[in-house]
């Protein structure tokens, strides 16, 4: 099993599961946090037992974004990193910039379903993140009104997909 500073990865069965380790800071997301995760993301896609990626946060919340405390100090008319010339700034923004649309649809080039366990405050929501379906929430959305939207899935040992999916709107069941 892979090792990583700033995530976790687990085998369960024919699920892969990427866990954001960093609960101190809300597992606010850094350069090498990301490496992390895409790394993992390609050695699940990879994996031939694996069926579903599973991505969650440790402790209260899923993500709180990218973590601008990890930019140090910067310069609030040019945005540039105290310390850094110009020159190098630009030199690793056109690294960035080349990469950042590779990360942005790293997801959507997997074969494999990538489902987000989104949660914080109370509520957790579970998406997959490739074909924007929800699959389960409290306080959510569903067919245009306010409900708590119940589905629940898991996938075999032989691939196989069970699932169970109910709308409790206004304390009724469907």
């Amino acid at each position: 099993m892979p090792e990583y500073e700033y995530i976790l990865y687990e085998a369960k069965g024919p699920t892969r599961v990427i866990t954001l380790n960093r609960p101190e800071t809300l597992n606010a997301m850094t350069e090498p946090m990301e490496a992390d995760l895409h790394e993992a993301l390609d050695i699940a896609e990879a994996d031939p037992e694996a069926r579903v990626i599973i991505i969650q946060g440790a402790g209260r919340a899923f993500s709180s974004g990218y973590d601008i405390a990890s930019f140090g100090e910067t310069d609030p008319v040019s945005m540039i990193p105290k310390g850094q010339s110009a020159a190098e700034h630009t030199s690793r923004w056109f690294y960035h910039d080349r990469n950042m649309l590779k990360n942005q649809t790293h997801i959507l080039e997997l074969s494999k379903p990538v489902i987000a366990c989104v949660h914080g405050g109370r509520d957790v929501v579970v998406a997959d993140v490739r074909y924007d379906v929800l699959l389960g929430g409290r306080g959510v959305r569903a067919a245009g009104g306010a409900a708590d939207l119940e589905y629940e899935f898991s996938v075999g040992a032989d691939g196989g997909v069970q699932e169970r999916a109910a709308v409790f709107a206004d304390g009724g069941s469907y």
